[in-house]
């Protein structure tokens, strides 16, 4: 029942237009320029301007997949994941950003909980992270209906069972 008024809840909010799923559209016109007015200013003193603006344009291309994700669209959103790991050409730290990659292919196998998409983790060094997003995204088993309806009978019987004992 939670689950249900979080959802509706959440479709409120989106429909209102206070939550703003971004798209690959919104990435590919990212603006450094906006993302350096929108850091605090403790990242400009610690961090570089251009980690700053990496760190924003990996967030926008995460954030694009996970909408793509909620949207149960597997190709855009593995597409987006793949964009991460394509900004490693423009700045160079290739592992820092395959370790992105693996945790956007896992945040968007375990939304849509489809495992077959941690497939795209090949790196052996990764097989670990592989193997976790793959039980994290294994949708859980479903309960038969029939079984759950035994449950119940069996615990309803012994319930009435013990109340025929003490009123005899």
């Amino acid at each position: 029942m939670k689950k249900y008024v979080f959802l509706l809840l959440f479709l409120a909010l989106l429909f209102s237009g206070c939550v703003k799923m971004r798209t690959a559209e919104d990435c590919e016109n990212f603006d450094a320029q906006d993302a350096l007015s929108q850091a605090t200013w403790w990242q400009d003193t610690l961090q570089t301007d251009e980690g700053v603006v990496t760190k924003a344009e990996i967030t926008c291309w995460h954030s694009a997949a996970l909408s793509y994700a909620a949207w149960v669209d597997p190709m855009n959103a593995t597409d987006c994941c793949e964009r991460i790991l394509s900004l490693s050409y423009a700045y160079g730290d290739q592992e820092m950003f395959y370790r992105e990659y693996v945790l956007c292919i896992s945040a968007i196998s375990k939304r849509m909980q489809m495992p077959t998409v941690c497939e795209k983790i090949d790196d052996p060094d990764f097989e670990f992270e592989k193997e976790s997003c793959m039980r994290n995204a294994t949708p859980p088993p479903e309960i038969c209906g029939g079984a759950l309806f035994a449950l119940l009978a069996l615990g309803a019987s012994l319930f009435f069972r013990k109340q025929g004992r003490r009123e005899g």
